[in-house]
Parts: C-alpha cells; structure tokens; sequence
C-alpha cells in the first residue's frame, strides 16, 4: 500500500473513533511499515527452519546464486522505493 492510502486510512480511523489524529502522520506509517517487514521476515525464516536458512546462507557464500535469474552486475539499473 502506499503512503498516501495508508495515510487517508489512519486520518479516516481516527476520524471512526472520533479521535484527534495524530502529528506525525509520516513517522508513524514508517514505524508500522518497518513493524511489519520485521515480522513478515520473521515468520518466513520461522517456515524455512534452521535448514532453509543454511542452504540459502550457503549459495549467497559462493557467490553465484541468483546468476541465473538476475542481470549481470555490470547491467544492473539502481531502483529506488
């Protein structure tokens, strides 16, 4: 979701819970934002298991994983989000 949508859905719950909505509208969308990936990483490492997490260390170790599937570095395009 973007920023503006998440935004327009905090001002419209406080406005539900006849609230005043908050100053820092931004600081928190990037808190919840930051929360969430913390446990959306957490529960893939939780299903990979001390095993999945190996192997995968292991093909980021010597250097070739993801060869196959993404450009070479020298034609790489930075991206910003």
């Amino acid at each position: 979701m973007r920023d503006g949508a998440l935004a327009e859905a905090l001002l419209g719950r406080c406005r539900q819970a006849k609230i005043e909505p908050p100053g820092r509208v931004k600081r928190i969308i990037g808190a919840a934002r930051a929360l969430f990936e913390k446990q959306f990483c957490g529960s893939i490492f939780e299903r990979l298991g001390s095993a999945g997490i190996s192997s995968l260390e292991a093909l980021l170790a010597d250097g070739t994983a993801g060869s196959r599937f993404f450009a070479p570095e020298s034609q790489r395009v930075e991206t910003t989000t």
